[in-house]
């Protein structure tokens, strides 16, 4: 197999037999499909070696066609092509169509993938491939026309960083520079404030424990006193012996303990708040670099033996597999060593009835009831399945991703908000905030399009943050978070994540992390600068040692590690080692 068949399968759909139902979907999907997954499109370039000529030329040949939309689906699917020159020249296609004619009735079914495509090309694509993007993106916003719309907040929202760049002038950049003067100055005067602190107090606890030191050489003379006045008085009886040795047991105390001194540090400094760092690692788990297909792998499709793009995944005490089956809008559950799945929750195709799903991004099972619980994205809603009878726990909410404490609380990312809630079961009026909320940013108050989450026996939430490629772990009833994964900008090094999903932390307080485009699975100690990388790492593919950007983590009973590999459409286990 051709090294980039198997992405090439993922990303490039036919445009016009699955645009309405494929395109768009998750938030995982923004930009996955792009530029990053495409390959040898070889047959999509033909009508862009006309276009290249010039923009008269390329005018006459497209407008002059009977089959636009034929025309659009080729340009579309250009866009995916591995080829830099194919894709600017579908870009200037497209920028070509778009000037000239209002295709409100053509983009209908198509907006969804052109969107998703465009994000791509201005998120992965080189200088002038980025300015293509940005002009046909620029058209394209005119052609939807809402501004209401969730694809028009989309592509403004990845246009606008480019426009940015394009228009920062030199007196721009001049008060830039001037700015990151402040900054250093700042630091410098921090540190110099922070030394002169530091010594401060040196001298207040040396004064302390001179002072110390006096008081206690004070009581051992007046001790030694008594001492001889016994001896001579010839009065060492047992009271006075029990007298004198309290005495000097107090002593003791006062000398090694002094209760007069301690260090108070205010927590709502600036400073950093300090960790033990272990030169000594533990012997932490490992297992075997090959994986194991128990789900699936038999490429994308709707059979039972099959998965298209699954998003969460939930392992239970018996090993079964419950999986968010999100492209084929529905649940579907493994049994340990079965061939295939049992469609439990959406066997009713795409859709917004009661007992339909849209694009469900994850599942988790409540041990009290035996019911699933979904996170219907595209509906905009937390469902609960339970022998066949459904109720809507949460409604108009961008459910991501689901969890649950020991205490039965429901936790929701919304990617929409930038922000994780908490809801208590049976009481769904209103959710509590307990991170983000405060817009999207990189702040440690803010999140940036939040993923897969985890709450641990405390309450503290663990959240992928994706698109700030970190992990933030936010202790309960805290007003900000702090990073625990990733964090230092997107990148492969160890001290790097790339679009993390899936995330679980073990009973020794482990971090593992899909670093979903990396095609790794990360382990992080929280305090430590650097992960390890646990398995895959060794490029994307369907081999037993890759993953295809993995999403869904799960431990079972017994240790060993569950993958949901994405792109490659499979669940793989790897065995622990013993």
């Amino acid at each position: 197999m051709p090294k980039y068949t198997k992405k090439t399968r993922a990303a490039a759909r036919s445009a016009t037999s699955k645009t309405t139902t494929k395109a768009g979907a998750d938030e995982d999907m923004s930009a996955d499909d792009g530029v990053s997954v495409c390959s040898n499109i070889s047959d999509a370039t033909s009508i862009y070696d006309d276009v290249e000529g010039g923009a008269v030329a390329a005018n006459d040949i497209i407008l002059s066609s009977d089959n636009l939309e034929e025309k659009l689906d080729t340009a579309i699917e250009g866009l995916r092509n591995k080829d830099l020159k194919s894709r600017e020249s579908a870009l200037k296609t497209l920028q070509i169509l778009f000037s000239q004619k209002y295709l409100p009735e053509q983009i209908a079914n198509r907006s969804e993938n052109l969107t998703e495509q465009l994000i791509a090309c201005l998120k992965k694509g080189n200088e002038s491939e980025g300015k293509l993007a940005a002009m046909v993106t620029s058209i394209f916003l005119i052609q939807l026309g809402e501004p209401n719309d969730e694809l028009f907040q989309e592509l403004r929202d990845a246009l606008l960083p480019i426009l940015r760049d394009e228009t920062k002038s030199a007196s721009l950049r001049t008060s830039s520079h001037s700015l990151i003067k402040q900054i250093n100055l700042w630091e410098i005067k921090s540190i110099e404030i922070i030394q002169q602190k530091a010594q401060e107090h040196r001298e207040i606890l040396m004064k302390s424990s001179q002072t110390c030191i006096n008081d206690i050489e004070m009581k051992l003379d007046d001790l030694s006193k008594q001492i001889k006045q016994c001896q001579k008085e010839n009065k060492f009886n047992e009271v006075e012996l029990n007298h004198l040795r309290n005495q000097l047991i107090e002593i003791a105390k006062e000398f090694n303990n002094p209760s007069n001194m301690s260090i108070h540090q205010n927590s709502r400094s600036f400073i950093s708040e300090i960790s033990i760092i272990l030169s000594k690692k533990p012997t932490w788990h490992k297992w075997k670099q090959n994986g194991i297909t128990v789900a699936a792998g038999n490429d994308y499709g709707e059979e039972l033996n099959q998965l298209d793009r699954p998003g969460g995944i939930f392992i239970d005490k018996n090993k079964n597999i419950f999986i968010a089956d999100c492209y084929n809008h529905r649940i579907v559950e493994w049994k340990c060593k079965a061939k295939e799945g049992v469609i439990i929750a959406g066997e009713n195709k795409q859709g917004n009835r009661m007992n339909q799903l849209n694009y469900p991004t994850d599942v988790i099972v409540d041990q009290q009831n035996h019911s699933i619980i979904i996170a219907d994205k595209k509906n905009r809603r937390v469902i609960q399945w339970l022998n066949q009878n459904q109720q809507i726990l949460i409604s108009d909410i961008h459910c991501s991703r689901l969890a649950m404490d020991k205490y039965g609380f429901l936790y929701v990312s919304d990617c929409e908000k930038n922000e994780v809630t908490r809801w208590k079961m049976g009481e769904y009026n209103e959710g509590i905030v307990v991170a983000g909320g405060h817009g999207q940013g990189k702040r440690l108050n803010q999140l940036s399009f939040p993923s897969f989450i985890f709450v641990d026996k405390h309450q503290s939430v663990y959240i992928s943050d994706r698109d700030n490629h970190r992990v933030m772990k936010w202790r309960k009833d805290t007003k900000e978070g702090r990073v625990v994964a990733g964090g230092n900008g997107e990148g492969e090094n160890l001290d790097q994540l790339s679009e993390p999903q899936g995330v679980i932390v073990d009973d020794l307080g482990q971090i593992y992390v899909a670093d979903s485009a990396n095609d790794r699975v990360m382990r992080w100690c929280e305090g430590q600068e650097e992960g390890e990388i646990v398995v895959g790492g060794n490029g994307y593919g369907d081999e037993p040692n890759q993953l295809f950007g993995p999403h869904g983590l799960s431990f079972d009973n017994d240790g060993n590690l569950y993958v949901g590999d994405y792109w490659n459409n499979r669940i793989q286990k790897f065995k622990i080692i013993l």
